[in-house]
């Protein structure tokens, strides 16, 4: 597991978003290069607190039935501020 894998889940993230605490804001949009999500649309979104302090960024495949096929976190702000990051693909 990636770094940013492991504190995006120790802070559980995916929880929060799901029990709808964190509001979510999609910064970009495209349709879907990889022919194995043929339809699905390719989304940045960024991901803030109820203060409005945004605290990560994730990567998603949306199909058109409104289901994910695919998601990962690309950053994440820790409390000290610092940021943890995964390499431009």
């Amino acid at each position: 597991m990636t770094e940013i894998v492991q504190v995006w889940a120790d802070n559980d993230v995916d929880g929060k978003l799901a029990a709808g605490v964190l509001r979510l804001i999609v910064v970009h949009e495209s349709v879907a290069l990889n022919p194995m999500y043929s339809g699905g649309r390719s989304q940045i979104v960024k991901v803030f607190t109820p203060n409005e302090r945004h605290i990560g960024t994730f990567h998603a495949i949306v199909m058109p039935d409104g289901s994910v096929a695919h998601r990962h976190p690309k950053d994440y702000t820790l409390r000290d501020c610092s940021r943890i990051r995964v390499e431009s693909e």
